[in-house]
């Protein structure tokens, strides 16, 4: 949806409360979009695969064991921004980093849900997170986007994207 201006997912070193956030869109091409609407595109690294809008990130991170425990949209309100969150977390998914090799986490995307408003006109109200072994498509542009790593070994631990749909 055009509303939508940014999609993050959260992620924390294990044992902390230190949120970190993943970003889709990038708060440039967010403050881009918002400012000038959508004649200024974002990037868009999935623009020939399909209907998900957003980019790949590869993040440095220090080794250690994080997890990944929830997401955000970052949407147009009248008048302004808002902030759509599950209602329930999901249960956090925890990943390892180890120096020297890439952990994929998989493609991670939140589709807007719509609605009325009270005016009749559709709106974000909610979240439907979609998180999926894309490895097919992303490594590829992993190893493009990032040649200096491109020769480093993998390993994937993909959350279960069913236990982070809707929860009521």
């Amino acid at each position: 949806s055009y509303q939508v201006k940014d999609a993050w997912f959260f992620y924390r070193l294990k044992g902390t409360t230190d949120e970190h956030r993943l970003d889709a869109f990038s708060f440039a091409g967010s403050m881009a979009r918002g400012l000038f609407g959508r004649l200024v595109p974002t990037t868009n690294h999935f623009s020939g695969s399909g209907p998900e809008v957003g980019r790949l990130v590869a993040y440095p991170l220090e080794p250690g064991e994080y997890e990944l425990y929830s997401w955000t949209l970052y949407v147009d309100r009248a008048g302004g921004y808002g902030y759509v969150s599950p209602k329930n977390r999901p249960p956090p998914h925890s990943f390892k980093i180890q120096a020297g090799t890439i952990t994929y986490l998989g493609g991670l995307h939140v589709n807007a849900i719509l609605g009325p408003n009270t005016l009749g006109f559709d709106m974000v109200f909610g979240g439907d997170p979609d998180i999926r072994d894309r490895s097919d498509r992303d490594l590829s542009l992993l190893k493009s986007l990032y040649p200096t790593i491109a020769g480093w070994p993998i390993q994937k631990s993909v959350p279960d994207g069913a236990q982070w749909k809707i929860l009521h």
